[in-house]
């Protein structure tokens, strides 16, 4: 069974005064930076977080009152030093073929339940935390609905910068097309893919490495890099 609650009691028995929690841990991209992040901070305990049965603390992100569970139950009682923001779904489709159900998902999901996460952790000191965003915010999508929502989270940076505790470092990786992502694989418009490799000027798509490679570095090592989105694209995008 996932862990619903923590208690400040069982984390200090196990030898751990700080915490890392992971959302969408079941990603490639997630399961590296898992592994980087214990080979380098063994001293610091991580946590999932997600719907997954294997979750360590269960949060089901397209609903409210889950959300509102981790934020008002769950996340006090984490002495948390390390958080990386990595759930999200993708359905691939045009606005007009999304059914409510799935526009409210989307909405949940990949935008609001970022945004309270992050409104909530606002207040914290020394806390490193790294969004994963997406070139699809910056430069629009084949799903318009999935690239609103990535442009609507960017868009708390902003409002971020005025709000974080000073101790704290927020940053976001936008990756272009990850080629062994699980989102990537389930394309069925393959023709599009090689179409778009060949536009990119580096001639090639990103890795879930390279993308991790950057998170472990952002959250362990971020120096006075603040509230920044790293493009991670082949030079698809600028980030304008």
């Amino acid at each position: 069974m996932p862990w619903l609650f923590f208690s400040k009691n069982l984390i200090v028995s196990l030898g751990f005064n700080m915490n890392f929690l992971v959302s969408g841990h079941t990603s490639e991209i997630a399961k590296q930076v898992v592994k980087q992040f214990k080979t380098l901070r063994s001293d610091i305990k991580v946590h999932t977080v997600g719907r997954n049965t294997n979750s360590d603390i269960y949060c089901d992100f397209s609903e409210h009152s889950s959300i509102s569970r981790l934020i008002n139950e769950v996340l006090p009682e984490l002495e948390l030093s390390h958080l990386f923001l990595n759930h999200g779904i993708l359905l691939g489709e045009k606005a007009l073929n999304l059914s409510e159900k799935q526009v409210s998902e989307y909405m949940m999901v990949n935008c609001y339940s970022f945004i309270a996460v992050l409104e909530a952790i606002s207040s914290c000191k020394g806390l490193n935390t790294v969004v994963m965003s997406s070139i699809s915010g910056k430069e629009g999508s084949y799903d318009p609905i999935y690239a609103a929502t990535k442009a609507g989270v960017d868009s708390f940076r902003y409002k971020a910068s005025k709000q974080f505790d000073a101790s704290s470092r927020l940053n976001y990786i936008s990756p272009g097309i990850v080629a062994d992502a699980r989102m990537t694989l389930s394309r069925k418009d393959v023709d599009n893919l090689t179409l778009l490799k060949g536009i990119t000027p580096t001639q090639n798509f990103t890795n879930s490495r390279e993308v991790a490679d950057m998170v472990v570095f952002l959250l362990t090592n971020p120096g006075n890099i603040n509230f920044q989105d790293i493009a991670i694209n082949g030079g698809m995008s600028l980030n304008r």
